[in-house]
């Protein structure tokens, strides 16, 4: 059937080459992406309970304060944040990134009305009452 000579050899071997050195030319000049999506339940969450109330303290680095939304709807409280932020890179570009979060979590017997709240580098705390009836039954 058909074979190589050595030049077909060397034809071939010189078009791998050619192929692999634009392949890998065209990944190094690419600049670098401007837009980084981030979304999920990456935060770190952590619950107390003391005799009168719940605490809630929950990390959002990089979020500002305008972007928290938290609701509290049927024994359930939903905290959304969302993010968009320009950091300098090392090219001395920008890059931009862009998250959001959803966390609910379920209490039951809160009072909504008496929510409280605080918002410091980049650390949300909430203070959940304990409806009186749940604080006597205890």
């Amino acid at each position: 059937m058909f074979g190589l000579t050595p030049i077909g050899d060397y034809l071939v071997s010189s078009l791998i080459q050619n192929i692999l050195n634009g392949l890998f030319n065209n990944l190094v000049n690419q600049p670098i992406p401007q837009n980084i999506q981030i979304s999920g339940n990456f935060i770190n969450s952590e619950v107390r309970e003391t005799p009168d109330s719940y605490i809630l303290q929950i990390d959002l680095p990089g979020v500002t304060k305008e972007a928290i939304n938290v609701k509290y709807i049927d024994n359930y409280l939903t905290l959304t944040a969302n993010s968009d932020q320009y950091l300098k890179n090392g090219y001395g570009g920008y890059v931009r990134y862009i998250g959001n979060v959803n966390r609910s979590f379920y209490f039951e017997d809160i009072d909504g009305e008496k929510v409280d709240g605080s918002f410091e580098n980049g650390v949300l705390k909430l203070i959940l009452p304990k409806t009186k009836k749940q604080v006597e039954d205890k």
